[in-house]
């Protein structure tokens, strides 16, 4: 099978931005893009009839994905994108622009233009990536999508067919990756876990990429990665995601997840357990609150106590929350002052929410006079404590005079 009418010429600085936008909006990004190619050295206006739009998305035509288009164009007429983070196309330097200056939906046709610098910067590229947007469709991981086409570029840049690309550190990753700031990601264990990985299982399994990855470690600590790829002999072979008409819509829901810093897998759990009305209808409701100024300090948490609640019980819930922010620290410790008070001072360091946020479940045992013991309610909540708050939790017991030298995190199964 052949797709030649449907592939990307992408230039490199426009590859290399941070990967703030979400999945949808970045293939609808490549998408007006190609259709916008052969004469972006022209200030005119594009068109595009929503019909292929969708055709091209891989999506069914329905009332929810021109709801999400509509979304979507906003966040790319306002969202600014930082492109050529590397500095490896050398005849342009940094800028900074939204991605599109204008976008009008009128009977049926989409219209849109871009900025003189940004035209200025994707057209006639010295580097680029061609990309295939039938195996766009495939991707449903916002980072697989980047990755792939970060790889994607080393292979046509360079007219080569395999390769082992120079080592990136995991903060140039993280910023590539969008999520320099974010705590989900602090260390390397959650990087690779939560965004490395199953970006390259799923181009691995729906790319035309074979992808694996090799770790620089500097004193046993992983500094940075060095990706090795190649080229599948047979694109044809790549198989085709199929997208059903519930993934679309739930596409809506992925983008207020990602606004309230909540993970994809979290949502896909859920909507299994609560139902897309419960789950849509949470989300929309804390978003207007925070779109509203009304300060939420622990959004995660926030919403698992949302979920918890009926429809109806949702609608007076912020008034409740506190409960959440201020926790018992006694009962929470079994009564045990000393803990109780290590609890507080804890509290105290990581900020209410945080604390919320991790620890609200967590059990706190007193072992000797040198070890404090947490049981936690998973494999995954034990390993990021241990990571993450083992140097706080050891302060917060030395203003307690506690003074614990060591501590142990274990689960359940342990």
């Amino acid at each position: 099978m052949s797709f030649e009418h449907n592939f990307l010429i992408k230039p490199t600085a426009a590859i290399h931005i941070p990967n703030t936008l979400t999945i949808t909006q970045r293939k609808i990004a490549n998408i007006l893009l190609k259709e916008a190619f052969s004469t972006l050295d022209q200030d005119v206006i594009h068109s595009i009839p929503l019909t292929r739009l969708i055709k091209f998305l891989g999506w069914k035509e329905i009332s929810e994905a021109n709801q999400l288009i509509r979304n979507s164009l906003k966040e790319l007429n306002s969202h600014q994108i930082e492109w050529n983070i590397f500095n490896k196309d050398k005849t342009h330097t940094w800028g900074v622009t939204t991605f599109l200056a204008h976008a009008r939906i009128s009977k049926g046709i989409l219209e849109y233009s871009y900025s003189k610098p940004l035209r200025e910067m994707i057209y006639q590229p010295n580097i680029f990536a061609r990309l295939d947007l039938e195996i766009q469709k495939n991707f449903s991981n916002k980072h697989a999508l980047a990755l792939w086409e970060y790889l994607s570029e080393h292979l046509c840049s360079n007219k080569i067919k395999n390769a082992l690309l120079e080592p990136i550190s995991l903060e140039q990753l993280k910023h590539f990756l969008g999520i320099q700031d974010s705590k989900a990601y602090s260390s390397f264990f959650l990087l690779n876990a939560k965004a490395l990985q199953p970006a390259i299982a799923e181009i691995n399994q729906y790319s035309d990429l074979l992808v694996t990855c090799q770790y620089i470690k500097q004193k046993k600590k992983v500094i940075a990665i060095a990706f090795e790829v190649k080229k599948r002999s047979c694109p044809e072979s790549v198989p085709l995601k199929a997208t059903s008409g519930s993934e679309i819509t739930n596409q809506n829901l992925f983008s207020d997840a990602e606004f309230l810093h909540l993970e994809k897998s979290l949502i896909e759990k859920h909507l299994e357990s609560h139902g897309h009305e419960k789950v849509a209808t949470v989300l929309k409701k804390i978003k207007r609150e925070i779109e509203a100024g009304n300060k939420i300090r622990s959004p995660i948490a926030y919403y698992l106590h949302c979920l918890k609640n009926t429809s109806e019980e949702t609608d007076t819930i912020h008034d409740n929350y506190t409960k959440i922010c201020k926790p018992n620290f006694l009962e929470l410790a079994h009564n045990n002052q000393k803990l109780a008070n290590i609890l507080q001072n804890l509290s105290n360091r990581i900020s209410p929410h945080v604390f919320s946020s991790w620890f609200q479940e967590v059990e706190f045992e007193e072992l000797d006079n040198n070890t404090l013991k947490l049981k936690a309610k998973s494999k995954f909540y034990a390993d990021y404590i241990s990571l993450r708050f083992s140097k706080e939790i050891i302060e917060a017991s030395k203003d307690a005079d506690a003074n614990f030298r060591n501590i142990e995190v274990y689960t359940l199964s342990d």
